[in-house]
Order: structure tokens, then C-alpha cells, then sequence
């Protein structure tokens, strides 16, 4: 999954007794083919670290993929406002419930080994700062280039390693809830379409799109309860990429300076630093945010040959397939928003 954790420090309008908000953004992208294929994530660079002996794959029977998916790029990424002064420690904890971590960066400090556990990566120290102290990859990938430039974001530093984010993916054995289909009534000119939801969540935000040459039609469905089926009839001449991003956009969004401080948070006296903050109270990103999700994954959603959907994952969901802890000192208190997208493609609509 390509999940972006926009982390919003401000450290400003609070008194020393009083904790400043931290505003954790995640996004990221599961992955499925329906044909056979791989699932595939996006460019990473090759000095992100990976599992110490991961064997080379080669073409063997053996060696074929299982039906299962990818969770791709998932990041952390830290902003904070004028006043931000001094260092912020933030830990981080994720683990992948239905998977084994593969890819990540900086360096964890604890790796879990076992596969289908709450904590397989552990940051324990990661600091938050404006300016970059050690060292970070030099890399031609296009996300990473484009993620470096939100220059209002901060640094995090771990060792000597600095990046503006913190890199997570790994491997999974889950599969896709949503199944789509035709309906008798639909027409080649006008399809109408069934979607079947057989997970045990919700699923939000569905668009199914279909390209061949220059004709595009795309169907939307903005919720499907599990165990359900919702209908809708395509539209000509969309993508439904305009759709999706208003449902997952934070219209509302403030700058850093504007964040409003949270009373029943900020003077909570004595709070243990070792208590996790892993409660989502949304899923919508900041505009740029969305600009740089849809950027890197613009062909896979809307724009290849074939057919393909795309639907929100339940935040209940994902915090039970991906559970994420963020640790902060006394001094902060963490409000996260978590977005998780699927693409499942190489559907064929018979």
C-alpha cells in the first residue's frame, strides 16, 4: 500500500505546561490484479532497506505470485509552522496483519520477523526537524522527487539517515472486497453495473473505469455496507477521477499557523509518552496531498487500457490490517487522519 502520513507539527500558542497538536496525515494504495499478473507498486529506490537475505526471484512455477496484494508505499511526512523551534521526537509502530513488511526507510530500529503481526516495524527515535542533518538518497524516482519538494515539510532524521517521510510496503495475502459485474439490463452502450461487497466492512468511494482507445466510462457508489450490492450506470466520457477527489479531499483545510488547538487535548496533565495515539478521525488529505497521490498513480487509476476499480478502504479496516501507533513526548498530542485506497485491476466484465 503507498500510504503518505502528513504529520502537522505546531509547537506554537502553547504554554510549556500545555501540549501543541500534531496533525498525522496517512495515505497509500493497495494493489490486485484479477488476470494473473503481479501486483505492482510504484519506483522505489534502491537504498531503501529491505529484509536481510530476501532471495532473488527468479521464473519458477514455485515462485508465483499467491492471489494477494500489495500495500503500497505507505509514508509518514512531518509539517509544522513558523514557530516550530525545537526537535520533536515522534515513534513509530505498523504492522501488517494480513502480510509481511518488504520495503522500508529510514532504518527501523526493531524488526519482527514473523509475518500477520500488529508490530513489525519499529521506529523508536525518529526526530522531527526543519533542516536536514544527515544524509538522504539520491534517486531519479518521480514520487520521492516530488514528495522532497513540500519544502515546508519537516525532516526525519534517524542516525544518519534524513528523509522528509517515513517508507513502509509490504506484501499481503488479503484480497479485494469489491466484485463487479454486469447487470441483465446493462447494454454495451450503456453499461450498468453491479458491485458486490464481500468483506466484512464497508467499503467508500467506488469507481469503476473502463478505457478502450479514446472511449472512457467510469460508475461511481459512494458506500456499499458489506455483504451488499449496489448498482450503477456508467457515464460516458469520465473517468470519475473529479469524483473521487472531492470525496477524499479536505476542503476545509487550514495552514499550519491556523490550526485551531484542541482544549480537551492540550492541557491533559501527565500523559505517558509510552500510551500510543492510534485513533483516525478522518480520511481526508490536504489538496496538495491529493495532487501528489493522484500524480503517481494517475495511469493505474484512470487513464490504462482495461478495466479497473478503485474504492476507500474502511478506516476500521485499515487499522485492523495495517495498525499504526504514533508515539509523541508530553509536550504533543497526535490527531490522525488516514486515507487507504484499492486498485484492483485486470478485471474482465463478461
Amino acid at each position: 500500500m503507498f500510504g503518505l502520513l502528513m504529520v502537522l507539527v505546531t509547537s506554537a500558542h502553547a504554554e510549556s505546561w500545555c501540549a501543541a497538536p500534531v496533525v498525522a496525515h496517512e495515505w497509500g494504495v493497495q494493489s490486485f490484479r484479477l488476470d494473473g499478473g503481479t501486483p505492482e507498486g510504484l519506483a522505489i529506490p534502491d537504498a531503501y532497506h529491505r529484509r536481510p537475505g530476501t532471495p532473488r526471484k527468479v521464473a519458477r512455477v514455485v515462485d508465483m505470485p499467491v492471489d494477494g496484494g500489495n500495500r503500497c508505499l505507505p509514508v509518514v511526512h512531518f509539517y509544522a509552522n513558523n514557530n516550530f523551534g525545537a526537535d520533536t521526537p515522534i515513534a513509530i509502530d505498523v504492522g501488517f496483519t494480513q502480510g509481511e513488511a518488504s520495503v522500508w526507510y529510514p532504518q527501523v530500529d526493531r524488526l519482527q520477523t514473523d509475518s500477520g503481526t500488529d508490530v513489525q516495524l519499529g521506529w523508536d527515535s525518529l526526530t522531527l526537524r526543519a533542516e536536514p542533518q544527515g544524509d538522504h538518497v539520491s534517486t531519479d524516482v518521480p514520487w520521492v522527487s516530488e514528495l522532497r519538494g513540500f519544502n515546508d515539510a519537516l525532516w526525519v532524521e534517524h542516525d544518519n539517515e534524513s528523509e522528509r517521510f517515513v517508507f513502509y510496503e509490504a506484501d499481503t495475502h488479503e484480497s479485494p472486497a469489491v466484485r463487479i459485474s454486469l447487470s441483465r439490463a446493462s447494454t454495451s452502450e450503456r453499461p450498468h453495473l453491479l458491485a458486490h461487497n464481500e468483506g466484512q466492512a464497508p467499503v467508500h468511494d467506488v469507481v469503476v473505469v473502463h478505457r478502450n482507445g479514446d472511449a472512457v466510462w467510469s460508475a461511481r457508489i459512494p458506500i456499499i455496507q458489506p455483504g451488499h450490492t449496489a448498482s450503477a450506470v456508467a457515464q460516458p466520457n469520465s473517468t470519475g477521477e473529479a469524483w473521487l477527489r472531492e470525496r477524499i479531499t479536505d476542503t476545509e483545510a487550514v495552514l499550519a499557523d491556523d490550526i485551531a488547538l484542541d482544549w480537551s487535548q492540550e492541557c491533559v496533565m501527565m500523559r505517558n509518552p509510552a500510551e500510543p495515539f492510534t485513533a483516525t478521525d478522518d480520511h481526508r488529505l490536504y489538496p496538495h496531498e491529493v495532487d501528489a497521490l493522484m500524480t503517481a498513480w494517475q495511469g493505474r487509476f484512470f487513464d490504462d487500457e482495461g478495466t479497473r476499480v478503485v474504492y476507500r478502504e474502511d478506516t476500521a479496516s485499515l487499522q485492523a490490517n495495517m495498525p499504526l501507533s504514533i508515539y509523541t513526548d508530553m509536550y504533543h498530542y497526535v490527531t490522525l487522519q488516514r486515507l487507504g485506497l484499492t486498485l484492483v485491476e485486470g478485471i474482465t466484465l463478461l
